[in-house]
């Protein structure tokens, strides 16, 4: 009768180790895949800081080049300006 109860406590025991090694690596695998999907979400802000940082130091520039004769020379043709004496060709066939 022992022997029965033994074997019995010793087949639970194993169905238990067995059930908890199962949620474990389930576990495992589940906070693996969060780690990959916010490792994802870092680079790609990363990566937007880094093109923000760029857009940044452009305008800086641009700012800083604010006094410069010629940036204001190009600003003002990029804007349709010309100097009084200048005429202007523009191309119909779009070249």
């Amino acid at each position: 009768m022992k022997a029965v109860k033994k074997k019995r406590k010793s087949i639970l025991l194993r169905i238990a180790v067995f059930a908890l090694a199962v949620y474990l690596v389930g576990s495992l695998v589940n906070l693996q895949l969060d780690i990959s999907a916010s490792q994802k979400k870092l680079d790609s802000v990363n990566e937007q800081i880094r093109e923000q940082t760029l857009k940044n130091e452009d305008l800086s520039a641009l700012l800083d080049s604010g006094e410069d004769p010629e940036y204001i020379e190009r600003m003002a043709r990029e804007m349709g300006y010309v100097y009084p004496d200048e005429q202007v060709i523009v191309a119909v066939n779009g070249n």
